[in-house]
């Protein structure tokens, strides 16, 4: 697809085609009809379509805008409208270097790709990312923008390591009007696979200095200055998640960079959303409790600190180098959020970040299971610290039907009921003296047998914690990124 070379002929652009082909000096772009916020209606009417429009001069990475405004007046030099109302139209992007149409996403150039796989397709550093309103009105979405590809416990940028996801101010100081803080954080990022979590993870805007659901200052809605971070409650007021028709959804790039909008703060019914800090998980038993918080010399990062630096990816309190929101937390693996509902394996094209090094600070004496595989789930879920060690056995060797298996040094043995114990007796029974790490996730993806062999299977029993898909937020229809918080810019050359 080349937007360059359209000879004025048919226009197959519109609609549900926005690769298709306009005339000479052309291109096939989302163009914004209507972004009209009031002071009664705050969250507006945004209205756009797919259609031609003509080629800018902006090339990747730089600067960019729209040509018009609500009241039909000019941008003015700096992109904003006289009304205070975001600019509308249709952006000054030109093509990318290979000749692909590029879009304005966060007033920079992007690529545009193909959300189903197809072509134009991004390089193996980026990721084709979903937008809300950017192709597609709400939440549907006909094409996508390639973000780059990061880590989100360091921060940093998988292609460079550059700190803060490029972010001209990395870290928060100052205050007032002379306050800084990072524009970009690494998020997760989930349009390869809907329904995986924690599997692939970009850049994109961080909600400093944005406003409740993302509108202009002329709502009355007071910037966000302080984004939640872990064990902080994730709400509308703070951009962190949004409201429709009573059902509240998270809002991917809702949490301060370093944290994810990702669990309710127990795991039952109508629990409030909150933030959750990354950090870096270490396989964790009774043999190795000291691995409960994470690994101190991985490199992790808060919206305080200039750098990535150890022991900042750790579940220890923030105090004491950390990143917990409270103590007593510890670090669980995060391909436990990623596996597929029908085999309980990792989707195969989960991102290129190391799966294994991705966890989430957790908080186990606020989310409760039922050790004896009932559904009275009133016991607190146990810390991989206090769980027996023991390998999975692997599939060929389990003859325990129903049962758990533990591989004893080569020699299987069967231990009473299917969920995550073993067969004790008395008051050893379901209790955590009688619980193996392995059926609560404390080990990684491999040992846990969550990785997929090439034939839909994997040569381990997989298993994970009990309990964790009741624990998880509603992301629901909702679960697109914002767009834009409306005065941030991208450094130029991010590709």
């Amino acid at each position: 697809m080349d937007g360059s070379n359209g000879s004025g002929g048919d226009v197959t652009c519109g609609s549900a085609n926005a690769f298709g082909t306009c005339g000479d000096g052309m291109k096939c772009t989302w163009i914004i009809d209507a972004r009209d916020p009031t002071a009664n209606n705050c969250a507006g009417t945004e209205l756009g379509h797919v259609g031609c429009a003509p080629l800018g001069a902006k090339a990747l990475g730089d600067v960019c805008g729209f040509n018009s405004c609500n009241d039909n007046t000019t941008p003015g030099s700096d992109g904003t409208c006289d009304d205070g109302k975001p600019a509308i139209g249709f952006d000054d992007c030109g093509l990318d270097g290979s000749g692909q149409y590029m879009f304005c996403i966060s007033h920079h150039c992007e690529q545009v790709c193909d959300v189903s796989g197809g072509s134009p397709a991004c390089d193996n550093n980026h990721s084709c990312s979903q937008y809300q309103n950017t192709y597609g009105n709400a939440d549907t979405a006909v094409a996508g923008v390639c973000d780059e590809r990061c880590d989100p416990v360091s921060q940093r940028t998988l292609d460079d390591n550059t700190e803060a996801c490029r972010s001209a101010d990395v870290a928060i100081s100052g205050s007032g009007s002379n306050e800084k803080y990072p524009e970009f954080g690494c998020y997760e990022d989930d349009n390869a696979d809907q329904s995986a979590r924690l599997v692939d993870f970009t850049c994109s805007d961080s909600p400093f200095g944005r406003t409740a659901i993302t509108v202009p200052p002329q709502c009355g809605l007071p910037l966000v200055s302080d984004p939640a971070r872990d064990r902080q409650d994730c709400t509308d007021q703070e951009s962190c998640t949004v409201t429709d028709n009573g059902q509240e959804f998270t809002i991917p790039n809702g949490c301060a960079p370093g944290y994810v909008n990702l669990l309710g703060e127990t795991n039952q019914t109508g629990a409030q959303v909150i933030c959750s800090a990354y950090c870096a998980p270490l396989d964790t038993d009774t043999s190795q409790s000291i691995n409960a918080i994470g690994d101190a010399t991985a490199l992790g990062k808060d919206v305080t600190d200039t750098a990535a630096k150890a022991k900042r990816a750790t579940c220890a309190p923030v105090g004491q180098g950390g990143k917990a929101g409270a103590s007593g937390e510890t670090c669980i693996y995060g391909w436990q959020f990623g596996l597929d509902s029908n085999t309980q394996l990792l989707p195969t094209n989960h991102g290129p970040q190391d799966i294994d090094h991705i966890g989430v600070c957790f908080e186990d004496a606020e989310y409760t299971y039922d050790p004896t595989g009932g559904s009275n789930a009133t016991t607190p879920e146990p810390s991989c610290g206090v769980l027996l060690p023991g390998s999975g056995c692997t599939v060929a060797e389990d003859n325990c039907g129903s049962d758990l298996c533990i591989d004893n040094a080569g020699a299987p043995t069967c231990h009473e009921t299917d969920v995550a114990c073993g067969s004790g007796t008395g008051s050893a029974k379901g209790t955590e003296a009688d619980c193996f790490a392995v059926f609560h996730g404390c080990y990684n993806s491999i040992e846990e047998g969550v990785v997929d062999t090439g034939s839909g299977s994997a040569s381990i029993n997989p298993h994970h914690k009990p309990m964790l898909s009741q624990a998880v937020a509603n992301r629901g229809k909702m679960g697109l990124r914002t767009r834009e918080s409306g005065k941030f810019r991208r450094p130029g050359g991010i590709h």
